[in-house]
């Protein structure tokens, strides 16, 4: 697709390269991510997806500040501003919310530079294209890898909890078995004495005095 971008090869070259890494990084991980964990996200309890339609409105008004309007576009510091919600979005959230928080992004500061607002839009239109990209890409990346650790972290954590569980069952299990066997002697030792005392009563009561 390069050659249908006007100017230099190499530079156009580039931002194709670099488009086809943000798209692989974003849009890819956001398909996959809900299709696979969608219908288990759908049975989460009705406060959790408030949650999440609270960080999707939070994410949408910020970084339409930050990225696509013209307010803050002499403070590049605000970008910070949404490491925050990142963070949000993948401690709680999981995959389906950095994915879907990063989509966000990448769409509204596009929008942004697309129409001349946001950090990104003093820099000609392919240094703001490039610095964009970068931007997206070295954002998406560390996040994603994060999101990835600590999900890792919640499967190794709940699968340790299985086995907890199922070794207190085991060990309850055998606990009550030998309970039972230890019962049943003791009740089958009782019987035989029982019937010892029996038999040892009736011979001294036929012993004569």
């Amino acid at each position: 697709s390069a050659p249908g971008i006007p100017g230099n090869y190499w530079a156009s070259w580039r931002i194709s390269f670099l488009s086809e890494v943000l798209a692989f990084i974003t849009l890819t991980p956001t398909m996959l991510s809900w299709f696979s964990e969608g219908p288990a996200w759908l049975q989460k309890s009705k406060a959790y997806h408030l949650e999440f339609v609270v960080l999707v409105l939070t994410t949408v008004v910020f970084g339409y500040y930050v990225l696509a309007s013209s307010t803050l576009d002499q403070y590049p510091a605000v970008l910070y501003a949404l490491v925050p919600l990142l963070l949000w979005s993948s401690l709680r959230f999981g995959s389906i919310g950095i994915t879907s928080s990063m989509m966000i992004v990448v769409f509204l500061s596009v929008w942004g530079v697309v129409h001349g607002h946001g950090p990104f839009s003093g820099l000609g239109t392919r240094n703001s294209i490039v610095e964009l990209q970068l931007f997206l890409i070295f954002t998406s990346i560390p996040f994603l890898v994060l999101t990835a650790l600590v999900e890792d972290r919640k499967v190794a954590s709940e699968r340790l909890a299985r086995l907890s569980r199922g070794l207190i069952e085991a060990q309850e299990k055998e606990r009550t078995r030998i309970a039972r066997e230890l019962h049943d002697d003791i009740g089958q030792r009782s019987a035989l004495l029982a019937v010892a005392l029996e038999r040892l009563k009736e011979k001294s009561s036929g012993t004569p005095e």
